[in-house]
């Protein structure tokens, strides 16, 4: 029996080499997209922050789950008549990973790897999840942005003399395919949240103080 310890990163190129597993690797720039649309891959994101969207149809969707880097995009998302479906949208720059689940079953120690990716990639997202169902509780739209870019903060976010700078182009498109409402919605709260909250610049958006931002929910 072999065990395989699971440390906070892997090389995965050099290991999917030294097995010689056939894999490609998908560079994300900001705001790219990329469909998942083949349920007998893996998708391993080695770098980078993304978010699923969970598509229904051309007029509803919703964010179904932040993927951190070292983490699997699960493909037990998949739908056999594949609708809903579901896109990953990269917040900042990252590489994925992609390799045949055929080729890895062949090979019992890679498949070892994955299984403890899955399990690392499942645990890591119970976390992300609560605040996801929080967001998703609030009354309103405004609400729901809010605990959003909280969220956002905790991953890409970057102290600057004005407050946490979130560290991706948030389109107004974007955040309304992820909070499940309009663009004209979203650019009404956000420029609401302006006033007091919020500066932002060229699609990068500045949080004043996320504690002030927290009251906000709170209070309202």
């Amino acid at each position: 029996m072999h065990y395989v310890a699971f440390p906070t990163s892997y090389d995965w190129q050099q290991i999917f080499s030294k097995w010689k597993v056939p894999f490609e690797i998908i560079i994300l720039q900001k705001q790219d997209i990329l469909v998942l649309n083949d349920p007998l891959k893996f998708f391993i994101n080695t770098d980078g922050v993304l978010t699923t969207i969970k598509k229904y149809g051309s007029n509803h969707s919703a964010i179904s789950r932040l993927n951190l880097p070292n983490t699997l995009i699960t493909t037990s998302l998949y739908d056999n008549n594949k609708n809903p479906h579901y896109e990953v949208y990269s917040l900042t720059n990252a590489c994925i990973i992609v390799l045949s689940k055929n080729n890895i079953k062949k090979n019992t120690i890679l498949y070892k790897y994955l299984q403890l990716l899955e399990s690392y990639s499942l645990k890591s997202q119970l976390i992300v999840t609560e605040s996801l169902i929080t967001m998703f509780m609030q009354r309103s739209v405004k609400r729901r942005l809010v605990v959003f870019l909280l969220l956002l903060s905790k991953y890409v976010g970057k102290t600057s003399v004005t407050g946490i700078k979130l560290n991706c182009y948030l389109t107004h498109n974007y955040l309304a395919q992820a909070l499940c409402t309009s663009r004209v919605t979203i650019t009404k709260c956000i420029s609401e949240l302006k006033k007091e909250f919020l500066v932002v610049k060229k699609g990068i958006i500045t949080i004043h103080s996320p504690i002030n931002l927290t009251y906000y929910v709170l209070d309202t």
